[in-house]
């Protein structure tokens, strides 16, 4: 994938699949990254996770199946 000037992926437009962006709302290392490319990906919902930080597979687990399974029951 080509890289725009801000440094984001080019080409994001042309994923044709549902898209869940999710990031722990206590995330200090990548604070608001993710949310920047909800725009950019065609149907892409954001989902913010409470009380998960950088790394919500190991702080919130259960929250990310239910995003799993959830986004598996919409597609």
């Amino acid at each position: 994938m080509e890289r725009r000037p801000d440094g984001r992926a080019d080409g994001l437009d042309r994923i044709m699949c549902p898209v869940t962006l999710a990031q722990g709302v206590l995330d200090v290392v990548a604070s608001a990254q993710t949310v920047r490319y909800v725009p950019l990906v065609p149907g892409a919902r954001f989902v913010p996770l409470s009380w998960a930080g950088h790394a919500p597979q190991s702080d919130v687990p259960e929250a990310i199946v239910d995003l799993v399974r959830r986004a598996a029951a919409e597609a």
